[in-house]
């Protein structure tokens, strides 16, 4: 979708995964945690101009960007060179690195504070703003207004100084309600532990150890259940993983397990199997709703040098199957990705004989596994970096091709911003941000959908 920092919105929970050794005296404590987040005088805020102003200094001929076509209104702000921006409600735009917030309807740096760590994340939780880093192997979280920045709370939870060989990662997830983030800690070789934290107080609220050998460093949620796999989304982590079977990946972390939300008790673990034998199957969780979780299961057939590709929907509930879909086998040179937008699970697909690695674009039901459509791709071999404005796909096209706007139940499309190329899109309830490449440089433009 990145690494992912922990981002999620309202369905979503934020999990963070740092391996950290020995989980005793789990002890919220203030310490350093405000120095982290320091104020950022406005001298110092980033950049932001008017979108016309912008373009007309560009040397790349830049109009397109200016166009208020359907559903794209009006331009409103440019942020030149952004820092993994989010829109976060109401064209508030968040970056990293450190942290600002922009008014993307106004075209106004607002506030800004730094981050003296690393691993970064954001996550609004009504008029509040939950920041996270790793700082001195300790996971920090901070909790600010979003509109002013004012700094509410700050918390550092864990304290690794007695591990100086402990590998902190940070993983994608989800908020588990309106206080309460998941989290999990691992120590390579040494187990996972599961904690939920009160980003209030700094609280654990429950903490649950496993006695696990394979290492989960990716949590999505569905539901009531956390689900861990090994495997990050995207489609270098999917090749990456295939390839790596054996030599840097162990054949049991492929395994997919759930745990309860509301206390870490496990529920079910899951390995595709098909009636054939052979390699076991990497899982790449494609995205979840409140009852499934929708994942791709591949593997490498070293005999006829291809990718084999299933499509399963699973129980969150059960782990059990719901629906299963067989995808045309692929080419070892290349792995095809998918992708969740709202109930349609999209595609990238092409075989072995096709001379376009990504031939296809296809459409899949998330309920029922139905397929309900399928397109010549003439648009790209990637979903990173796509949204969805007003029941259509909006996905990147190829260089100087605009985007592509796909309606998710036909199939058709059209194209928007041509000329120009397009980064990543993504949007919140009133506003689309849109990622340019302009004179070789990535500028982020906010457009008011409303």
């Amino acid at each position: 979708m990145t690494r992912q920092v922990w981002i999620g919105v309202v369905s979503a929970v934020v999990i963070v995964a740092v391996g950290i050794g020995g989980f005793a005296g789990w002890q919220a404590w203030q310490g350093r945690c405000v120095a982290d987040f320091r104020d950022i005088p406005a001298d110092d805020l980033p950049d932001v101009s008017l979108p016309a102003d912008y373009v007309a200094n560009a040397d790349q001929p830049a109009e397109p960007a200016l166009s208020a076509q359907a559903p794209f209104g009006e331009p409103r702000a440019a942020i030149p060179n952004p820092r993994r921006p989010q829109l976060t409600g109401a064209g508030m735009v968040v970056q990293y690195r450190p942290v600002s917030v922009i008014d993307g309807w106004s075209a106004e740096a607002v506030w800004g504070r730094t981050q003296d760590g690393y691993s970064y994340a954001a996550e609004p939780i009504g008029d509040h703003l939950v920041l996270a880093h790793v700082s001195d192997d300790e996971l920090t979280v901070a909790v600010t207004k979003r509109v002013s920045g004012d700094l509410l709370e700050c918390h550092r939870i864990a304290n690794g100084a007695d591990a100086p060989d402990l590998d902190v990662r940070t993983a994608g997830g989800a908020q588990v309600d309106e206080r309460s983030i998941a989290l999990i800690h691992r120590v390579p070789d040494r187990g996972l532990s599961l904690l939920r934290t009160d980003v209030y107080s700094g609280e654990v609220v429950w903490q649950r150890s496993e006695d696990r050998e394979h290492l989960s460093d990716f949590v999505h949620r569905a539901g009531d259940v956390l689900v861990t796999t090994f495997m990050d989304d995207g489609l270098q982590a999917g090749w990456d993983t295939i390839f790596n079977l054996g030599r840097t990946v162990r054949p049991e972390w492929l395994r997919l397990s759930a745990f309860s939300v509301v206390d870490g008790a496990p529920v079910w673990d899951y390995g595709f199997e098909d009636d054939h034998g052979g390699a076991p199957f990497a899982h790449q969780v494609v995205g979840t709703t409140d009852e499934l979780v929708v994942v791709r299961a591949s593997r490498l057939d070293d005999g006829s040098d291809t990718i084999e590709n299933f499509l399963l929907a699973l129980d969150a509930s059960t782990g059990i199957p719901a629906w299963t879909e067989v995808l045309p086998s692929v080419s070892s040179s290349y792995y095809s990705v998918a992708g969740l937008f709202d109930d349609v699970v999209v595609t990238v697909e092409s075989d072995k004989e096709s001379q376009h690695r990504a031939a296809w674009l296809a459409g899949y039901d998330v309920n029922s596994g139905d397929e309900l459509w399928r397109v010549e791709n003439q648009t790209t071999d990637l979903l990173e970096g796509s949204a969805v404005i007003d029941g259509a796909l909006a996905v990147p096209g190829l260089s100087r091709h605009g985007l592509e706007l796909i309606d998710l139940h036909t199939g058709n499309s059209e194209t928007h911003f041509d000329g120009l190329s397009v980064l990543e899109v993504t949007t919140d309830d009133l506003t689309a941000g849109v990622t340019f490449l302009i004179d070789s440089d990535p500028v982020f433009m906010v457009y008011a959908l409303r």
